[in-house]
């Protein structure tokens, strides 16, 4: 799911635009601008959440991608190491079949040699009967015969046992020769026949260790691996069910926020029908006054004409009865009827204002408001501005101080919403993140928010005026620090606040 950065401002310019609603605006329409104020820090929150995960998400990865490798190369090795075992046991093989033929041979060799020996022996007992014989007989002493001999060989070769011999002996002595040479012989082939099987069967065996000791070490270094890779696996698997889980809370958060944005429409809806209804009575009411006056000045010119014709019949009257008296009278005569008494002045009509205006409630307006000044709300120095900052736009500037520090109104105006039950130095995610806070709504569309306080001076519903104490530094909500977070608005929109006051 792609997530919109811009869609947690689009709250706050939501929230913003619903505090410029007439200060009498229902308890209802106040703590769902609260609400959606707060989910707009939480999704902010959220999705600062969701960055990091991506990122650790893309770095393990990465790393799964390097031990995958690693893994490849190993198992290649193993294999490698595997077809060498096979190549060196085959050898082992040959070498067994071939110790095997060796042994073979030297047990014919040696039943050979046991065979010549049995000649040897027969042969040796045979001359040595000759030689007793030839010693009975006179022929030649034992100390010539046995003087200087070392074995059966010298004892054939020496000088004086072959002179003394019959020359009809000579044949018995050169089998027994024949067969003394080939017992050395055979014990000679069997010797090396024995020796070169053992040394075959010692160099199989060990190649066959070496490669079976190799085969082991790189088997524990892929075990080590795969273990490495599943480790990697199961961590790159965690951070993508944290990422799906955040980006679900942040998809509930767009739906709460769409579904509080719908209510606050339908209130202002409500509200804006009030004002029409309300317009439409007072332009009622206002048409109704006119012709009340319109009627009395009626009345009054009636009355007025009325008493100028009256004035003048009192005074045609006068001047009849004044020429009746001024003629002799013919006889006594009943008294004359008393001359009329002038025409009393008619009732006056109800005098008009004497400004002309008509009456007090149509006087003339008051003058138009000077323009308004704006102040700076707290005295520290500037320690972030307006604009973009990690990666999103900060809406508003902070202005640093100690906890406790002075905060004014910037602009006269009506306090419309107030947080102040957070921390004051320790209350993160309160009050939607922005801690005990003041929303203060101007002239001309124009709003003012003052937040992370640490106290609240002022109620919703009071009227302030431009430098009057509205709370005091802090560093409630999410604050890293006691500063002021100012932010100014017009409809909602937010404006760079350097652009109204002292930066």
């Amino acid at each position: 799911m792609r997530v919109q950065a811009g869609r947690g401002r689009s709250v706050i310019a939501a929230a913003c635009a619903l505090a410029l609603l007439p200060v009498a605006a229902s308890a209802q329409t106040g703590e769902l601008r609260d609400g959606l104020q707060g989910i707009a820090s939480e999704r902010d929150q959220v999705e600062a959440e969701v960055g990091e995960l991506r990122a650790r998400e893309g770095d393990a990865r990465q790393r799964l991608a390097a031990v995958e490798a690693e893994l490849s190369e190993a198992e290649d090795r193993l294999a490698a190491l595997q077809d060498e075992l096979a190549g060196a046991e085959a050898a082992l093989a040959e070498a067994e079949a071939a110790v095997v033929q060796a042994q073979a041979g030297l047990a014919v060799v040696a039943e050979e040699l046991v065979a010549t020996e049995a000649e040897l022996a027969a042969a040796t007992a045979k001359l040595e009967a000759r030689v007793i014989a030839a010693y009975k007989y006179g022929q030649v002493s034992l100390a010539e015969v046995f003087t200087g001999v070392r074995d059966f060989s010298d004892l054939m070769s020496s000088s004086v046992m072959v002179g003394h011999v019959l020359d009809s002996d000579r044949v018995m002595v050169a089998e027994v020769e024949r067969l003394f040479t080939l017992v050395a012989e055979q014990r000679a082939e069997a010797q090396a026949l024995r020796a070169d099987a053992e040394r075959e069967a010692a160099a199989a065996e060990a190649a066959t260790a070496s490669i079976e000791a190799a085969t082991r070490s790189q088997a524990e270094v892929l075990a080590t691996i795969e273990q490495r890779r599943d480790e990697r696996q199961q961590l790159f698997l965690e951070l993508r069910d944290d990422r799906s889980a955040a980006e679900g809370h942040l998809a509930g958060l767009d739906a709460e926020s769409t579904r509080i944005e719908s209510q606050l429409a339908a209130i202002a809806r409500e509200q804006a029908a009030e004002e029409a209804r309300r317009q439409e009575a007072e332009a009622a009411a206002a048409a109704e006054e006119a012709r009340r006056r319109e009627a009395e000045e009626a009345a009054r010119r009636a009355a007025d004409e009325a008493a100028r014709r009256a004035a003048e019949d009192a005074a045609e009257e006068r001047q009849e009865a004044a020429a009746d008296e001024a003629e002799p009278a013919p006889a006594p005569a009943p008294a004359p009827a008393p001359a009329p008494a002038p025409a009393p002045a008619p009732a006056p009509a109800p005098s008009p204002p004497a400004s002309g205006g008509g009456n007090g409630s149509g006087g003339s307006t008051a003058p138009a408001p000077s323009p308004a000044t704006w102040v700076r709300p707290a005295a520290g120095p500037l320690t972030s501005p307006f604009g973009p900052r990690w990666g999103r736009n900060h809406n508003g500037v902070d202005i640093g101080g100690s906890v406790g520090a002075t905060v004014v109104a910037s602009r006269a105006g009506t306090v419309v919403g107030v947080v102040s039950g957070c921390h004051p130095t320790s209350s993160w995610g309160c009050g939607g993140g922005f801690g005990n806070y003041v929303t203060i709504a101007h002239s001309g569309g124009m709003a003012t928010i003052y937040a992370h306080l640490s106290s609240v001076s002022v109620h919703v519903g009071q009227q302030v005026g431009a430098g009057q104490t509205v709370g005091g530094i802090g560093n409630s909500g999410n604050s890293y620090g006691p500063h002021l977070h100012f932010e100014v608005r017009e409809a909602g929109v937010p404006r760079n606040p350097c652009n109204y006051i002292a930066c």
